[in-house]
């Protein structure tokens, strides 16, 4: 990005740069974001303004047009792009670019005497959560459920840190990376809970819809998340290998051996009995039906209907 608004992309072959878009004023770019999927970018403008460009298609487009310039711009899950500036307010836009656009979720911190401008904003790899970095201090916000929209998760003081200028997440969003205007970096854990499974694993909760599964004997790790960016439940560990959990319309399925995850749609019963006999697959059993499973497939490969079940 450019003084002269450009957003340009590096072509590795030729060694050169090309020109995406440009602001039609020629507004200075201060902040870029890509979305989760990597398929498209934004960009923020020193007037506001916020630019999406589409690698699909090849097509730009205004955003939304933010209170201030949005130094901190971030994009997550569930079409969320969170914009903050100068004026303190922390505001979490839809990049689908609806009528909600006009109408974004806003934390307004002008009134707080101990609020600075904002400087930085991340989202975990989740998408489910974001830091958002000021003066002396960085803001947690998470997505919840029950409310159905953005919730304040937590804000961490530390004093003489001067302005975080920039945030970065662990892969597995256990961990919060901090770097600030005098040039410290620091790591925060940034977990929601930890909780011992049989005294053989541990489960770190990045997120309600993400955890990370840790075999205590070697120290292995298996990122499991939920594609629905819904709640997990129910998260049981059966002969030391395979995972078994669920969310409101999903079973999730995984051999922590082969670090392969699956996960199905599904109506959960609370009836559902599970056999991991077979090699590379799980087959369940819940009222009347069977359906096996692949690891590392995200469909049901077959369902039939019998009365012989365990």
């Amino acid at each position: 990005a450019t003084t002269e608004g450009k957003v340009k992309v590096g072509q590795l072959k030729t060694n050169k740069a090309a020109t995406l878009y440009a602001h039609p004023d020629g507004a200075y770019c201060v902040a870029l974001a890509s979305s989760p999927c990597g398929e498209k970018i934004c960009s923020g403008h020193i007037d506001g303004t916020v630019w999406t460009f589409d690698f699909a298609d090849g097509v730009n487009r205004k955003l939304f047009a933010h209170s201030c310039a949005p130094y901190a711009l971030s994009w997550g899950a569930r079409n969320a792009v969170v914009a903050a500036g100068a004026d303190r307010r922390v505001c979490f836009y839809d990049a689908l670019g609806d009528e909600y656009a006009a109408r974004p979720q806003t934390f307004d911190y002008s009134d707080d005497d101990n609020a600075r401008e904002f400087a930085s904003a991340s989202f975990s790899p989740a998408g489910e959560s974001v830091a958002v970095g000021s003066f002396d201090r960085f803001q947690l916000f998470a997505y919840s459920q029950q409310r159905g929209g953005w919730v304040e998760a937590g804000t961490k003081h530390v004093a003489n840190l001067y302005t975080v200028s920039a945030l970065g997440w662990k892969p597995d969003g256990s961990r919060l990376a901090t770097g600030a205007l005098c040039g410290t970096v620091d790591i925060y854990d940034a977990c929601v809970k930890r909780q011992m499974y049989a005294d053989k694993f541990e489960f770190t909760y990045v997120s309600g819809s993400a955890v990370v599964v840790k075999r205590l004997v070697d120290g292995s790790k298996v990122s499991v998340s939920a594609g629905n960016g819904q709640d997990l439940q129910g998260l049981n560990v059966y002969k030391e290998r395979f995972l078994v959990a669920h969310t409101t319309d999903s079973l999730i399925v995984g051999d922590l051996e082969a670090e392969k995850i699956a996960e199905v749609p599904w109506g959960w019963t609370g009836s559902e009995k599970f056999d991991f006999d077979t090699e590379r697959v799980c087959v369940v059993h819940s009222r009347g039906e069977v359906s096996v499973v692949e690891y590392g497939v995200n469909r049901v490969l077959g369902t039939c209907r019998t009365t012989h079940t365990k």
